[in-house]
């Protein structure tokens, strides 16, 4: 779970970067875009193989379909990213203000959850094929 959680970090660090460049171009916002980014990428790779030990049964995470592991990296996206937007909209925040920022937000971690979820698939599905290859070599 860990792994999981530090392979979506590192993946969406870079993209909290250029979020940060269109979200904030003349950086007066003063915010750490890769811990922006990482953070919750973490958090979603976390819950995302929770969810996903939980719904594949028997099956490896690479024998299971892109739609199943895209629905669920979303749903982790969801889970992770709801209470911070509920307390952000209904408290008095400076950081996200407007319906825009907040469903920018919002949209792109759970899109990143469902693409981070397909990229898992294909990791784990290329070592499995990698890993099948070499025993079948000796």
């Amino acid at each position: 779970m860990a792994l999981t959680g530090l392979g979506w970090a590192t993946g969406w660090a870079p993209v909290a970067v250029v979020i940060g460049l269109i979200v904030d171009p003349d950086g007066s916002m003063d915010e750490m875009w890769v811990a922006i980014g990482g953070y919750p990428g973490f958090l979603c790779g976390v819950v995302f193989s929770v969810l996903i030990q939980i719904s594949r049964g028997r099956d490896r995470i690479g024998e299971s379909s892109i739609t199943r592991v895209g629905s669920v990296g979303a749903i982790s996206g969801v889970l992770v990213i709801a209470l911070p937007s509920v307390l952000v909209a209904g408290g008095d925040s400076g950081a996200i203000s407007g319906p825009l920022p907040a469903s920018v937000l919002f949209g792109s971690v759970v899109l990143l959850s469902a693409l981070s979820g397909i990229a898992s698939r294909s990791v784990a599905r290329s070592a499995c094929c990698k890993t099948a290859s070499q025993e079948l070599r000796t």
